[in-house]
Formats: structure tokens, C-alpha cells, sequence
């Protein structure tokens, strides 16, 4: 778990680092980012390697971490991230590793 010195908080980005890579999230935030959404075709994949890692936990079996229902694990979070990007207009892919 990180330390309150590894948690950046800017423009309303939290990001947790427990690495020894400095981030610098005000300049993260800062940086021009574009996509061109006049040309045809996906602009953002979203690959699941880790699928049934959750939040909740799958009271089935007693685990905290893991669920294999997809609208309570990670998927449903990429899930989300599409339907927000594709109702602004940005096409995505997704691609499941499970």
C-alpha cells in the first residue's frame, strides 16, 4: 500500500505510485493530448488481462479479490471507459485475455 507521499492528487487524478518512477501528475495533466476523431475507425483498444480481479470480492468462494461475474470485476470498469469514450465520440476496441 502506498505512503501518502506516493499518492498524487491534480485535477481531480489520483494516481497511487509504489515504484521508484517519479510521476509528475500537474505535468501529466498539463501535456496537450488529442485524438483525431474525424478519421474512421477505433482510436483506443482496451485490453483485460486481469478480468476477474474486482473490488467487492466473490462472496461465492470467500475470495476478496477475485469475481468471474464481468459486470462486478475489471471488465465492467473497461466496459464503463468505453461507453463513456464512444459517447464522445471516440471508437473503441476491447479485447478480453481471460
Amino acid at each position: 500500500m502506498p505512503d501518502k507521499s506516493q499518492i498524487c492528487t491534480a485535477n481531480n487524478l489520483k494516481l497511487n505510485n509504489a515504484t521508484t518512477y517519479n510521476v509528475d501528475v500537474n505535468a501529466l495533466c498539463a501535456e496537450e493530448f488529442s485524438i483525431n476523431t474525424d478519421a474512421d475507425g477505433p482510436k483506443v483498444l482496451v485490453v483485460h488481462t486481469h478480468t476477474t480481479e474486482c473490488y467487492d470480492g466473490d462472496q461465492m468462494n470467500g475470495e476478496t479479490e477475485r469475481n468471474t461475474d464481468a459486470s462486478m470485476n475489471v471488465v465492467a470498469v473497461g466496459d464503463e471507459i468505453c461507453r463513456v469514450l464512444e459517447e464522445n465520440g471516440i471508437k473503441t476496441v476491447r479485447h478480453n485475455l481471460s
